[in-house]
């Protein structure tokens, strides 16, 4: 049984790391999109450091609700 729990708990380990990678992805992604925004003079680039910092603390937001839930989980998967 605490083999089939260990390996339970590797698969929510790695699907947790693919969902971060996912998150880092979006961020990667919008980001681009408002540099070239900003590159486009569609915003100023006060407009884009606000934003980019914005974007950021959203990602960390969502980073620690993950590693929260994913913590949880390990915990009650371990739990006999």
């Amino acid at each position: 049984m605490l083999a089939n729990q260990c390996r339970i708990v590797i698969a929510a380990r790695t699907q947790g790391a693919d969902n971060l990678r996912r998150v880092r992805n979006v961020r990667r992604h919008a980001k681009q999109q408002f540099e070239s925004l900003e590159k486009d003079g569609g915003i100023s680039r006060d407009e884009l450091e606000r934003v980019e910092k914005d974007l950021q603390k959203a990602t960390d937001r969502v980073i620690a609700e993950v590693d929260e839930m994913l913590a949880h989980k390990e915990q009650e998967l371990l739990e006999v």
